[in-house]
C-alpha cells in the first residue's frame, strides 16, 4: 500500500538528579510560558494547567555534539537533518519540543518529517516504535540523560524512556484503506488482534469521529487515519492536533498523581485538574468531539480514580498535620492510635486505587541462572525467564556481594536493565557471588509480575593444563608405536 506517514511520539524524561530545576532560566535553557499549547486544543475555554517551553541554548546543542557525529545528524539546531535508515537511507529531519510541566515533569515531543510508505503493515509496526529509528533512539536517550544531571553529564540513559507513538497513515486513493483490524492492530500493538478487541477499540472511539477519517484514542497512543480526497481532510488534521495535545495532558497528570506530586501544585493547577477530571463540560465548552475525546482519555488513564485517591491523602495528610499541631498535649498513646488508624486508612484507599494493577500481577518464574548455580566467567552471561502476559517489558536487577564492605551493591556499569523480550545477556566482567531479580511492568508502568532474588557465582574461566596434556599425547603417541 502506498501511503504517506505523519509519525512522532511523546516522551516521558526520568526524574532529575537532587538539586535540578527547570522552573527558571538556566544554562541549557530559556524558560517560556506555554499559553500557546491551548491554541490547537478545540474547544477549551479557560485552563490554568498548563507546559512551560523549554528552549534549548547553545549550550544545550554543544553537549549534544558528539551524539549527533556518533548518529550522522547535521544542524545547529532543532530540527536536525539526517538519512533515516529505518525509511530506507532517505533523508529526513527530526524536530524535538521539550514542556516542562512541573519541577519533576518534563516531557519530550519527537517528530520526523511526513514520508512516503510503500510496504506492509507488519512494516508499519515496526516503524512506530522508537527503538527502531536508531539515531533518533540513540539521540532521545542522550537528551534525557542530559535533562536528568542538568548538563552535568552527556551520557545517554541506559534503559529505554517510556514513549507513546502518536502515527497518522494518509491515503491518496481509495484502493489503499486501513481496515478496522489493522488499525487496533498498530495501536494497541498486539499481533492480529481478536474480534471482540477489535469492536471494543473502535466503539469506544465511536463518539468522537467526524466522518470516515478516523482518530483512535487508547493509552498506548493515537492512531488517525485519513483520506487527502475527503472534504473534512483538514478538519481531520486539526481533531488530530488537538488530540496529540488532549493525549499530553492526560499522560502529565496522570503521572503527577501516580507519582504522588499532588500536594506540589499550586492552587490555581489543583482547580484546573479538578474540573479536568470531574468537570469537563467547564473547560470544552465549543467543541463536542474534543470534550468526548477527553472523556475518553479521562477513562483510558484511570484519572478519577487516580485524583479521588490523591486529594484523599492529600486532605488526610493536612488533616494529620494539623490536629497534631492543635493537640501537642495527647498522651504517647493517643498519637500512637492515631498514627496507625491514619496508616490503616491510606492503606486501605490505595489498596482500592491499585487493586486493578496488583491483582493481576504474577510470580516470575526465573530460568537461568539458575538458583545456586556456579558459572565460569567465560564472557557474557545468559539471563532467561518466562514471559509473562500483558508485560510491555521487563526490568532486570542484579548485585554483586562486596566482601570487603560485607553488603550487595550494583556491579560496575549499573544494576538495573530493561528488555523487551524475556531474555538478556550480559558481560558482567569480574568474578564472585551475584543475585538477580525480574518485575515485569505494563505499558502504563504498572507492576504485572515480579520474582524472587536468585544467587549464583561466577568463577575463573578454567584453562586446560598444559603439562597434563602433553603428558597425555605422549602416552597416546607410545600406545600407537
Amino acid at each position: 500500500m502506498n501511503l504517506k506517514v505523519d509519525l512522532s511520539w511523546k516522551v516521558l524524561v526520568g526524574n532529575p538528579d537532587d538539586g535540578v530545576d527547570y522552573s527558571q532560566a538556566n544554562n541549557l535553557f530559556n524558560v517560556r510560558t506555554g499559553k500557546s499549547f491551548l491554541n490547537k486544543i478545540g474547544g477549551i475555554s479557560t485552563l490554568d494547567f498548563l507546559p512551560y517551553t523549554l528552549e534549548p541554548t547553545n549550550v544545550f546543542y554543544n553537549a549534544l555534539e558528539s551524539s549527533m557525529r556518533e548518529n550522522k545528524l547535521v544542524g545547529k539546531k532543532f530540527p536536525f537533518e539526517f538519512k533515516s535508515d529505518s525509511i530506507g537511507n532517505k533523508s529526513t529531519r527530526i524536530n524535538v519540543k521539550i514542556h516542562r510541566y512541573s519541577s519533576k515533569i518534563t516531557l519530550l515531543s519527537v517528530s520526523l518529517d511526513p514520508f512516503e510508505y510503500n510496504g506492509s503493515i507488519d512494516g508499519l509496526a515496526t516503524l512506530q516504535r522508537l527503538e527502531s529509528h536508531v539515531q533518533v533512539y540513540n539521540l532521545i536517550r542522550t537528551i534525557c540523560g542530559l535533562i536528568i544531571s542538568g548538563g552535568k553529564s552527556t551520557q545517554p540513559i541506559q534503559y529505554s524512556p517510556k514513549s507513546f507513538p502518536y502515527i497518522a497513515l494518509e491515503k491518496t486513493n481509495e484502493t489503499d484503506s486501513i481496515s478496522n483490524e489493522s488499525a487496533v492492530e498498530l495501536l494497541t500493538r498486539h499481533k492480529k488482534p481478536k474480534q471482540e478487541i477489535v469492536k471494543s477499540v473502535i466503539g469506544k472511539n465511536q463518539d468522537h469521529q467526524l466522518d470516515e477519517n478516523s482518530i483512535l484514542v487508547d493509552r498506548q497512543g493515537i492512531f488517525a487515519r485519513y483520506a487527502s480526497v475527503s472534504g473534512n481532510y483538514l478538519v481531520s488534521q486539526r481533531k488530530f492536533e488537538s488530540s496529540n495535545r488532549m493525549f499530553e495532558l492526560a499522560i502529565v497528570i496522570a503521572k503527577i498523581l501516580d507519582d504522588g506530586d499532588y500536594s506540589a501544585l499550586n492552587e490555581d493547577e489543583k482547580a484546573s485538574i479538578a474540573n479536568l477530571i470531574n468537570n469537563p463540560n467547564v473547560i470544552f465548552t465549543k467543541s463536542v468531539t474534543a470534550y468526548k475525546t477527553w472523556l475518553l482519555l479521562i477513562e483510558e488513564f484511570k484519572l478519577k480514580t487516580l485524583y479521588d485517591f490523591s486529594v484523599e491523602s492529600y486532605l488526610l495528610q493536612n488533616n494529620n498535620e494539623t490536629e497534631s499541631s492543635s493537640n501537642s498535649g495527647w498522651s504517647d498513646g493517643r498519637k500512637w492510635f492515631m498514627g496507625i488508624l491514619s496508616a490503616i486508612i491510606l492503606m486501605l484507599v490505595g489498596w482500592g486505587i491499585n487493586e486493578f494493577k496488583t491483582s493481576s500481577q504474577e510470580n516470575i518464574k526465573l530460568l537461568a541462572p539458575k538458583d545456586g548455580n556456579n558459572l565460569d566467567n567465560n564472557g557474557a552471561t545468559k539471563f532467561s525467564w518466562e514471559e509473562i502476559r500483558d508485560s510491555d517489558k521487563y526490568i532486570l536487577f542484579i548485585e554483586k556481594y562486596e566482601t570487603t564492605k560485607q553488603k550487595w551493591i550494583e556491579p560496575p556499569g549499573g544494576g538495573r536493565y530493561v528488555a523487551n523480550k524475556n531474555k538478556m545477556s550480559l558481560i558482567l566482567n569480574e568474578n564472585g557471588r551475584f543475585k538477580w531479580r525480574v518485575i515485569a511492568r505494563d505499558s502504563d508502568e504498572g507492576k504485572v509480575g515480579e520474582s524472587k532474588w536468585y544467587y549464583f557465582e561466577l568463577l575463573k574461566k578454567k584453562t586446560p593444563n598444559k603439562s597434563f596434556e602433553n603428558d597425555g599425547a605422549k602416552k597416546r603417541a607410545a600406545s600407537q608405536l
